[in-house]
């Protein structure tokens, strides 16, 4: 296996998330960008996918980014200078894929900074073997209270503002946790790797709301291995959870429901919010397999161990976003899956009113799950306007996932262009795609 050089991976997924900051929601509408930029369509998305990883550094490009993304040339270009003189490191992960290092800048703000440049620095000074970066010189106690600390207050920033702004917090801190990581004992490591699943689940998620999923699945699968070697069972159940809900957003369904059954295989030693989000998914895959009475029996009794967490930072542990009005705005999905549109549109919006006001990506999710089902009840004008409620939340927080769904259902609804509330629609996406 060939080395892997952090710094690269760092500098390349700092450019994910500057491009999220940027308002380009996918890596071919930034594409697209910077080629119209050129004046020419050379450039691929698979391109810009290995600029992301760290594949590549794309030197030849570096004006046009800088433009982009409204950078400093000059600053980008001496980031880039030093990714390149930087050496590789043997992967701290034994056995497993290297460690993908993503953005690493402590801004949560669209502006670039020399401060999240010069992040890089230091890392990359000392890559090579048997230099120490100086992270092991603080106490270990209060760094891990301080980026537990910090992980509470980003999740906040994600339900407040979405990926755009929190992505670039959750990678300075992994890259902080990953050369942690590599100086400390033996002994002393499982402390760190079990904060570094935690944030490597927080990463997943936030690239799935941007609408990456290979990105989210690689975090996970990350997040799987740092909780295994860390021995914490309920991370790792939460990451096989998580697992089941990527498997049922790509349609298998069978894959998913047999995970959210591993992932509360043991679930008397889970946290009562995250076995209410385990019962929670579950009833909604199971609703999608045509088990619709199952369903409902799964969120009554995720009701008995709901989230009281208003505040929107995770401390109930993971699945504190699934508080009682968040599972009433699930029933109206297992309703939609059973085609019951009218009683989805009911149960939606009883629902929506009722969530925490930091939970504003899922009053959005929830808008245009209620567009959807008022779509299939036959009134379109009503979707259209429900979907153009949730729009401005998913452009402000770079929630492409939401964007993505509201795409979609703009789709369904093109041929009844003529109708008011739905040429706005239209017309209001095209105007921001162009």
């Amino acid at each position: 296996m060939a080395a892997a050089n952090p710094a690269r991976a760092r500098f390349g997924a700092w450019l994910a998330a500057a491009r999220l900051n940027a308002g380009y929601l996918t890596q071919q509408a930034w594409a697209d960008a910077l080629n119209g930029l050129a004046g020419a369509a050379t450039l691929t998305r698979a391109e810009v996918g290995r600029w992301e990883r760290g594949v590549r550094v794309p030197d030849a490009w570096l004006g046009l980014i800088a433009e982009s993304l409204n950078v400093p040339l000059a600053d980008l270009a001496a980031a880039a200078a030093r990714v390149r003189r930087a050496r590789p490191r043997p992967s701290a992960s034994v056995g497993g894929p290297p460690w993908r290092g993503i953005a690493s800048a402590e801004s949560t703000t669209a502006a670039w900074s020399a401060d999240a440049i010069g992040i890089l620095g230091p890392i990359q000074d000392g890559a090579s073997p048997g230099r120490s970066s100086g992270l092991s010189g603080a106490p270990l106690e209060d760094l891990l209270v301080y980026l537990d600390e910090q992980w509470h207050a980003l999740v906040k920033a994600d339900n407040l503002l979405g990926p755009r702004h929190a992505l670039i917090g959750v990678s300075s801190h992994l890259a902080i946790l990953q050369e942690l990581a590599a100086e400390i004992s033996e002994t002393k490591r499982p402390a760190v790797i079990g904060l570094a699943a935690r944030y490597a689940e927080s990463a997943a998620w936030l690239y799935e709301d941007s609408d990456d999923p290979s990105a989210a699945a690689r975090w996970t699968t990350q997040a799987m291995e740092w909780a295994y070697q860390a021995h914490d069972d309920v991370m790792l159940a939460w990451t096989l959870f998580r697992r089941s809900q990527q498997a049922a957003a790509s349609g298998h369904h069978a894959e998913a429901l047999g995970l959210a059954q591993a992932a509360r295989r043991d679930d008397e030693e889970l946290p009562g919010p995250m076995r209410a989000a385990v019962l929670v998914h579950e009833a909604t895959v199971r609703a999608a397999r045509g088990g619709s009475a199952e369903s409902l029996c799964l969120l009554d009794g995720a009701h008995a161990l709901a989230s009281t967490d208003v505040a929107g930072d995770a401390r109930y542990g993971h699945g504190s976003y699934c508080t009682p009005a968040y599972i009433e705005l699930q029933r109206g999905r297992c309703y939609l899956a059973s085609g019951r549109a009218h009683a989805a549109i009911d149960q939606y919006e009883r629902a929506l009113p009722a969530l925490p006001p930091v939970y504003r990506r899922d009053r959005a999710a929830g808008q245009v799950s209620l567009a959807v089902a008022y779509a299939r009840a036959g009134h379109p004008d009503q979707a259209a306007a429900a979907a153009l409620e949730a729009l401005p939340i998913a452009q402000a927080t770079g929630s492409g996932r939401i964007h993505a769904g509201i795409t979609r259902l703009a789709d369904t609804l093109r041929p009844q262009a003529s109708v008011s509330e739905v040429r706005a629609l239209l017309d209001t996406l095209d105007a921001g795609a162009a």
